[in-house]
């Protein structure tokens, strides 16, 4: 009885090792997760940022937001990033309101991820109104440790 009683005694003690070593496991896990997360609130929260730097016609937000080989794509076609900090610059837009929402994260590989999302704004650029709302497709690489923006797609949406 004594050694049925110590074998019990034994196997209870190791129950919270294993649980810890599959907690381990499980953990090891979760970080990888977690930053998965902890990226997602920074991409939103840069995008975020991106449309109140529009909305205020910052230049210097978008020349270090933007990677240097920063593509955006529009009705017009392909816009590099010299050109939209240049016209930023010139402050050729009126932004009286603007929503984002509906955001959605992919990664994409360790050094690139995606979000995509819906847009609304009143802004009128000169006489023309800006088309909204539209579908957007952010995509956003890692580069000498930091996350800018490499590709802006919109659609208009329906």
């Amino acid at each position: 009885m004594r050694l049925i009683l110590r074998f019990v005694v034994i196997v209870m003690a190791l129950i919270p090792s294993v649980g810890v070593a599959q907690g381990s496991v499980v953990n090891a896990a979760i970080p990888s997760l977690k930053s998965m997360t902890t990226l997602e609130d920074s991409l939103v929260a840069m995008e975020r940022q991106s449309w109140v730097a529009w909305k205020n016609q910052d230049a210097a937000y978008f020349r270090d937001f933007l990677s240097e080989d920063h593509v955006d794509m529009g009705p017009n076609g392909p816009v590099p990033k010299a050109l939209i900090v240049a016209f930023l610059e010139k402050a050729g837009c009126k932004v009286e309101s603007f929503a984002v929402d509906s955001f959605k994260f992919a990664r994409l590989s360790d050094d690139a991820a995606m979000l995509t999302y819906r847009s609304a704004q009143n802004t009128m650029c000169g006489t023309a109104k800006v088309p909204s709302p539209t579908w957007s497709s952010a995509v956003f690489v890692r580069r000498d440790g930091r996350w800018v923006q490499a590709l802006l797609q919109q659609t208009s949406a329906r």
